[in-house]
């Protein structure tokens, strides 16, 4: 049997490259001139064309061809699109919610409510635990996997500790910032939801994520280093929570941004994918039956 199949390619959008050449500089702190980027994308093509060559593959014309030719579905909004708006994409928003949990439970106090999510593998982890723990404002952080005994003796009268994951639309509905890695799901819902953030991020894409946030004006990126300064992180918290701008920015933004909805974002995705696969199964050439 042979087929022409088509694609249709769903991601947060760091894994699936944009139609463009050369690819786009991921490193905009420390920008490469475009003709570096050219002799680079061709230098790596020719040494992929190579391989594809040695098993009898079609080459490649451009880097980009590495990522499907279909217009990519991207679970994200196009303003937090970690290689900038693509005019081929369609922005779906979110595809999934982070409901999974129990309502979020914060401590007492009537100051700023911070919502914290980390990993307890990050090198700032104890150390953010400690910022959040001196401010002494009402503080919920969710840290998954970490154990009981753990979340039990780190606790303190305004620092409350999940180990399990909580509904985060609850955490958000009283959070008046929310402090994370970057991860562009979390980051996107969390925006939408009309909350200023900071993030901490530990790797290429995720301070990509911090750097779009920063240009719509909704939060602040600590990137660059994987270990937290106490005072400047205190500071840059206390900073946030007290211009507005950053608040309002948040809240226009999610304003402006309230068609996107998780479910529909899944219908669109299982609508396009059936479509692609009965499109599929219209061009397959099936091989004839025998007969006697």
């Amino acid at each position: 049997m042979s087929a022409q199949i088509r694609t249709v390619a769903a991601d947060n959008g760091f894994d699936i490259l944009p139609s463009v050449s050369p690819l786009p500089d991921i490193n905009p702190w420390q920008p490469t001139a475009i003709e570096m980027r050219k002799a680079l994308d061709a230098e790596v093509l020719d040494r992929i064309n190579t391989v594809l060559r040695a098993y009898g593959r079609p080459a490649m014309n451009r880097m980009a061809d590495l990522s499907t030719d279909a217009n990519p579905i991207l679970a994200t909004v196009k303003e937090l699109d970690n290689y900038g708006e693509r005019a081929d994409a369609f922005y779906a928003g979110l595809f999934y919610g982070f409901d999974e949990g129990a309502p979020a439970e914060w401590p007492d106090g009537n100051e700023p409510r911070i919502f914290v999510h980390l990993r307890p593998h990050m090198k700032c982890f104890s150390q953010m635990i400690e910022v959040t723990r001196d401010l002494a404002m009402p503080t919920l952080c969710v840290v998954p996997r970490l154990t009981h005994a753990e979340s039990q003796n780190r606790r303190t009268r305004t620092l409350a500790i999940n180990g399990k994951p909580v509904a985060l639309k609850s955490a958000l509905a009283r959070a008046d910032l929310a402090i994370g890695y970057g991860g562009i799901g979390t980051t996107t819902e969390e925006v939408l939801a009309g909350v200023q953030q900071i993030i901490l991020p530990e790797v290429l894409a995720l301070a990509l994520c911090g750097q779009r946030l920063e240009t719509i004006g909704a939060g602040i990126c600590l990137a660059g280093t994987r270990e937290v300064n106490r005072t400047k992180t205190a500071n840059t918290i206390e900073c946030v929570l007290s211009e507005s701008k950053f608040w309002r920015a948040a809240g226009r933004f999610a304003d402006q941004n309230k068609r996107y909805n998780a479910g529909k974002a899944r219908e669109y995705v299982g609508d396009q994918t059936s479509g692609a696969l009965t499109n599929s199964m219209q061009n397959c050439v099936w091989p004839r039956a025998s007969t006697c």
